[in-house]
C-alpha cells in the first residue's frame, strides 16, 4: 500500500490546476484537504521530520517500531527479544489504524483525479 500511495501523491502532483478553465474553489480546498491528509500520513508513517531533524524527542513511528523489530531476525543467533517483539506487535496495531486512513486517502486520491480529468486537466510529463 505503501508503494501505492507514493504513486499517488505524484498522479496529484501531475495535474497543473491554473490550466483547467472550469474549476472551483471547492475542489482546490478538497485537493488541499488532501495533501494535508498526505502529510498526517506520512506523519504516521514516518514520524515528524522537523522534531528528528533538531533530534526532539518524538513518539516512535510505525517506521521507528519496524526498523527495532526487524534487528531481532537478522544478524544473531538467538532471535528477537521480547522488547522487539513488543515493539513488533505495536508496530502490528498501528499499521491497523492506519491502514483505513491511507484506503480512504487511496479511494479520495482516486476520485479527484477522475474529475480532474474529466474537466480537461492536462498531465504534466517529469
Amino acid at each position: 500500500i505503501i508503494l501505492n500511495l507514493e504513486q499517488l501523491i505524484y498522479s496529484m502532483r501531475i495535474f497543473r490546476l491554473t490550466d483547467i478553465e472550469n474549476i472551483d474553489s471547492k475542489l482546490i480546498k478538497e485537493i488541499s484537504n488532501l495533501y494535508d491528509e498526505m502529510n498526517s500520513i506520512d506523519v504516521l508513517i514516518g514520524g515528524n521530520k522537523s522534531k528528528k531533524e533538531i533530534g526532539e524527542k518524538d513518539n516512535p513511528s510505525f517506521s521507528d517500531r519496524l526498523m527495532f523489530a526487524k534487528r531481532g531476525f537478522y544478524g544473531n543467533s538467538y532471535g528477537p527479544t521480547k522488547h522487539q517483539l513488543e515493539s513488533f506487535e505495536i508496530g502490528v496495531k498501528q499499521w491497523n489504524q492506519m491502514k483505513p486512513k491511507i484506503e480512504n486517502f487511496s479511494k479520495s486520491v482516486n476520485a479527484i483525479k477522475a474529475r480532474l480529468e474529466s474537466l480537461g486537466s492536462p498531465y504534466i510529463i517529469d
